[in-house]
């Protein structure tokens, strides 16, 4: 049966660090998926499991057989050593940075009309020769702890202390300020919530190779004093006089005093209070499109005050009035 010491190619009087340096190079060299023999690197993480643990040691060195041929979950004793599987499990470094999302306000007026705006943001950088990659954790910011329970091995993870979970230390004047000056196309019709992305504006990385994130706007629209934006469509109010919601009027209309067009009250008839009068393709732009929704209209009527001698003419007057109408 295969000494444990001849399998790590060590005498029996190694250290620990020299039984730590010889699994670790061992250990790359005959990993299954570097294409080395399994049964070889179980041996090895079989061998480094008793020799790395003083009380298992020293049952060994006294002749303890109990240990020789045991089956270790040698894929946990690699990861524990090394930070990471060779193929799945943890990953040791990370391909990309996170992106930081920030909401940004407009004004219904420029979501209505689209608007480019230019600004000015400042990045959190780094200087990759000022920063190193965590030993005690190998870059993943949390260490993989073997306790010992009789014949049993149990592997747990905890925080990395040294680098407070993030993986990296930084040295004197790892960190600069970086500005950078971006333009925000805002198109027309943009809805609530919409999220703009620029790319590489996000975290930026401590290391090479590792793609900085992305820096995504959240569009918030603000209230508007006018208008109410019901998706694609606007409901805004006028106030018009009593004889004006009878006999009509032409009105004036403003968007946002950028678009203008006229509309005559009559189209609806006699204009009734707390109706909504809809006007088609007056509303909000459709975003990537050329159609609009649509402008619904409440017409707030302003009521004269009559005494009894007004009221009665008006009376007499209006069923003349209406009474001629019916006629023709």
């Amino acid at each position: 049966m295969t000494n444990l010491y001849d399998t790590l190619g060590l005498k029996k009087n190694a250290t620990h660090d020299e039984i730590k340096k010889a699994y670790k190079q061992l250990a790359i060299q005959n990993h299954p998926d570097k294409g080395g023999d399994e049964k070889k690197f179980q041996e090895i993480s079989n061998a480094y499991d008793v020799l790395s643990d003083q009380k298992k040691k020293q049952e060994y060195d006294n002749g303890g057989n109990q240990f020789r041929g045991r089956n270790n979950n040698h894929a946990d004793i690699f990861a524990h050593m090394f930070g990471q599987r060779m193929n799945g499990g943890n990953q040791k470094k990370q391909h990309s940075c996170s992106d930081i999302i920030k909401n940004y306000k407009i004004s219904l007026k420029d979501a209505y009309t689209g608007t480019i705006k230019n600004l000015k943001i400042k990045l959190k950088a780094f200087h990759f020769d000022k920063i190193k990659e965590c030993d005690d954790c190998n870059g993943i910011g949390r260490i993989k702890n073997v306790q010992h329970m009789g014949v049993f091995t149990q592997i747990f993870e905890a925080p990395c202390n040294k680098c407070k979970t993030s993986g990296f230390i930084e040295t004197k004047d790892a960190v600069y300020e970086e500005e950078k000056n971006i333009t925000l196309n805002i198109p027309k019709g943009v809805t609530n919530g919409h999220k703009i992305t620029i790319n590489e504006c996000g975290e930026q990385p401590k290391l090479k190779n590792i793609k900085p994130g992305n820096l995504i706007f959240n569009i918030e629209i603000d209230k508007n004093d006018t208008f109410i934006r019901d998706g694609n469509n606007l409901h805004s109010k006028i106030n018009i006089s009593f004889l004006d919601s009878i006999i009509g009027a032409n009105i004036k209309y403003s968007l946002f005093d950028v678009d203008f067009f006229e509309f005559n009250t009559n189209q609806f008839n006699i204009v009734h209070p707390n109706k909504k009068y809809e006007i088609k393709n007056r509303g909000m732009p459709i975003m990537h499109n050329d159609k609009k929704g649509s402008l619904f209209i409440e017409f707030i009527i302003d009521y004269p005050e009559l005494n009894n001698e007004k009221r009665n003419y008006l009376e007499n007057n209006l069923k003349s009035v209406f009474s001629n109408i019916d006629i023709l």
